[in-house]
């Protein structure tokens, strides 16, 4: 759109990137929006999608239809409570995304690159109203500490989440999920499913949070951490 005037556009209005070519939502959208869709078909290679230009908070819906949205840490998708996020097929965040409130929420996190795609991380039975921020990293869990305490004896050499609150120090039921997109190599291959277990990183060591429920088959599926709740604080991720 141009115009020899100034842009305005509306905070109360959805807001559509539909194509199938890169695209980037420009300084045009406004820094607080209804809806946002993403419905780019260029597919999910780096360089592709939809590339947020601006911090953005959502007072409606996150509504992933085709492809993915690639946010930073200075351009990042705040949905605030009462708001939500809905995914279809192979659609998802690609970088950081906050959440507010305590209402249970599943990030719909993922990574863009060959095999790339939505692997999201949830939370539930939130003990305080908080703004958690949640990431996928597609790199080796050795990145956030390589000492491994019993029981664990393995972690992923493919991916971990960063998950911490920017507001509040809530505890938390954490449901993470595992896909074809998870695998990276043949070494990454779990072998027993049952023996999947949340854990997380104090910077050095992986420790066991549990494995309250779950349900995996051939490698797709979820579990649960202990069912009492974990801290989530910015010092253990």
């Amino acid at each position: 759109i141009q115009v020899t005037g100034t842009r305005t556009y509306s905070n109360d209005a959805d807001y559509a990137f539909a194509g199938s070519l890169h695209q980037v939502t420009g300084l045009g959208l406004p820094g607080t929006v209804r809806r946002l869709i993403i419905d780019n078909a260029s597919g999910v290679q780096s360089g592709a999608g939809v590339t947020l230009s601006r911090a953005t908070t959502i007072n409606k819906e996150l509504v992933l239809s085709d492809g993915f949205l690639q946010t930073s840490a200075t351009n990042m998708i705040t949905i605030v409570d009462g708001a939500g996020a809905t995914a279809s097929g192979n659609s998802f965040v690609a970088g950081p995304i906050r959440k507010t409130g305590k209402s249970a929420f599943t990030f719909p996190t993922g990574w863009s690159g060959i095999d790339g795609g939505r692997i999201p991380i949830g939370i539930s039975s939130m003990s305080e109203a908080s703004t958690i921020q949640a990431e996928y990293k597609r790199a080796p869990a050795t990145n956030k500490g390589s000492t491994i305490k019993a029981p664990l004896h393995h972690i992923s050499y493919c991916e971990y989440w960063e998950m911490f609150p920017t507001t509040g120090s809530p505890k938390a039921i954490v449901t993470m999920y595992r896909n074809s997109h998870s695998n990276c190599n043949p070494v990454s291959v779990v072998q027993d499913l049952f023996t999947f277990r949340v854990a997380r990183s104090n910077g050095t060591a992986w420790i066991d949070i549990g494995n309250e429920d779950g349900s995996m088959s051939s490698g797709t599926g979820y579990v649960i951490s202990d069912s009492t709740g974990v801290s989530i604080n910015s010092t253990d991720r």
